[in-house]
């Protein structure tokens, strides 16, 4: 886990110089005749929940840096906010690695995640 938070901290340093500077449910379903609906309870882990914040961030964060990129001068701020933000959540992945509360699909889910934040910027 700690090559999958070295590479998401690698693809967020690359992201900044070229800066230079859903829910957790499904919708009721009903049978047929419409008479009853069902829903579904779907429950997620807090590391689940983490990935989950993790994955919406890295969505918007190469928004942000794409915008910035162009020239958007309210994007080059937003990314540095969104800079700090990268900081808090980076150290709470790593607490959570570090206590072992990543299992190994939670490990291969990062990974991805930060794979994915390095291609939008080659």
């Amino acid at each position: 886990m700690k090559k999958v938070v070295n590479v998401m901290l690698a693809a967020m340093i690359c992201g900044v110089m070229f800066v230079g500077c859903g829910g957790g449910g499904s919708k009721p379903a009903a049978t047929e005749s419409n008479q009853i609906e069902v829903t579904e309870i779907v429950t997620k882990s807090a590391e689940d929940l983490m990935l989950d914040e993790f994955e919406q961030f890295v969505d918007e964060y190469i928004e942000v840096l794409k915008q910035a990129m162009a020239g958007d001068a309210d994007a080059i701020a937003k990314s540095e906010e969104l800079a700090s933000q990268y900081e808090d959540l980076m150290q709470r992945l790593t607490e959570a690695d570090d206590e072992g509360r990543f299992s190994e699909e939670h490990g291969e889910r990062a990974e991805k995640i930060g794979e994915k934040m390095a291609a939008a910027f080659e």
